[in-house]
């Protein structure tokens, strides 16, 4: 079967198409007359996906049904660290368990270190305390590499070899704030 391909929407149509659903799904004067055209440029600049525009309008009013307001501009970023919240949450619940584990041996370093950059070696080192805590088994570093790389093809970790004195290694940054990834683990663990 053909697909059907869609071209992107620019900002102009983002705002057309979220003028009709407000018309349509929500009440009269409600949204304070910035709010459409600043998601529709977010939304242009970001994806240019209508559905993810539409999700954030979506967002923004329910922010502002629960504070009994009206939709103000400053409740955009809010819904938008929300969905974005939402959406590695189900990422990181959708890892295996291990990875999980090289994630969170990441954040313990970055936190321990104090550092952005934490080297692979101490990231196993780090990963053998959580599984051992968790009672999970213990594979080798060969196998948490490949973990590392995973993460950074989802984009949670971003990792590039760095030349030491003594050879060469890989180091890992977070590429997801780490106040967003531990309060994650934390909920999935503890859930």
């Amino acid at each position: 079967m053909p697909r059907i391909l869609f071209p992107p929407y620019n900002a102009i149509q983002i705002d057309k198409t979220l003028q009709k659903r407000v018309a349509v799904g929500f009440s009269e004067n409600v949204f304070e007359g910035v709010v459409i055209p600043k998601i529709a440029g977010i939304a242009a600049q970001e994806h240019r996906d209508i559905r993810k525009a539409i999700n954030l309008l979506r967002a923004t009013g329910e922010i502002a049904e629960e504070r009994g307001t009206k939709v103000r501009p400053e409740y955009i970023d809010m819904a938008h660290n929300l969905i974005e919240s939402n959406e590695i949450g189900n990422l990181i619940a959708s890892l295996p368990p291990q990875a999980r584990y090289v994630l969170m041996a990441l954040c313990n370093s970055i936190k321990k270190l104090h550092a952005v950059d934490v080297g692979a070696s101490t990231i196993y080192e780090e990963y053998l305390n959580v599984v051992r805590i968790y009672g999970a088994k213990e594979l080798t570093d060969r196998r948490i590499a490949d973990y590392i790389w995973e993460l950074d093809n989802t984009g949670l970790t971003i990792s590039r070899i760095s030349s030491k004195r003594y050879g060469k290694e890989r180091v890992v940054r977070l590429g997801v704030p780490i106040n967003i990834i531990t309060r994650i683990l934390e909920r999935l663990e503890n859930g």
